[in-house]
């Protein structure tokens, strides 16, 4: 973008998304299975599932990449995408994340223990958007939304 200086938040925010990127990177080629945790708004499923599994997930959502899931991750320029199976009949569908919505990434640790390799800081909420120049779609969000699930808590322990 020559010519137009970004925001701090907007800089910050392309960094988040490459080391986002560049962490699932390290996990696939070292065939490290992971979670990613993300708002599910900003999730996508082909085909689309059955409206019963839809409400079943939580508006912030853990989805486990291992096993099938994980020999079908694909990184993107953009994002991310796997195959899953979903509820009791394992209903398969591709499921793509933008890096930009993806909040945390966390693995097992040799202890058996949940460890956050990544997460997500609210970059408006440090830097402020007063001198971007270009619009942002939507990526504000703090982290409040990830803590207001008791099961993401843990990851802050």
């Amino acid at each position: 973008m020559r010519g137009k200086k970004l925001g701090l938040s907007v800089e910050y925010d392309q960094l988040q998304n490459m080391q986002c990127y560049n962490i699932l990177r390290l996990l696939q080629e070292n065939n490290h299975y992971f979670s990613v945790i993300c708002e599910l708004k900003h999730v996508s499923f082909e085909p689309m599932l059955p409206k019963d599994i839809i409400d079943a997930f939580q508006p912030i959502s853990m989805f486990v990449v291992a096993g099938y899931a994980f020999d079908s991750l694909s990184l993107g320029t953009r994002g991310m995408s796997f195959e899953a199976g979903f509820g009791m009949d394992n209903i398969g569908a591709c499921v793509q994340i933008d890096y930009a919505y993806i909040l945390q990434i966390a693995v097992v640790n040799k202890k058996d223990r949940d460890v956050a390799l990544f997460s997500r800081i609210d970059s408006i909420e440090i830097f402020g958007g007063e001198m971007q120049d270009i619009h942002e779609d939507g990526l504000s969000r703090s982290m409040e939304a990830i803590l207001s699930h008791p099961h993401n808590q843990k990851f802050f322990t």
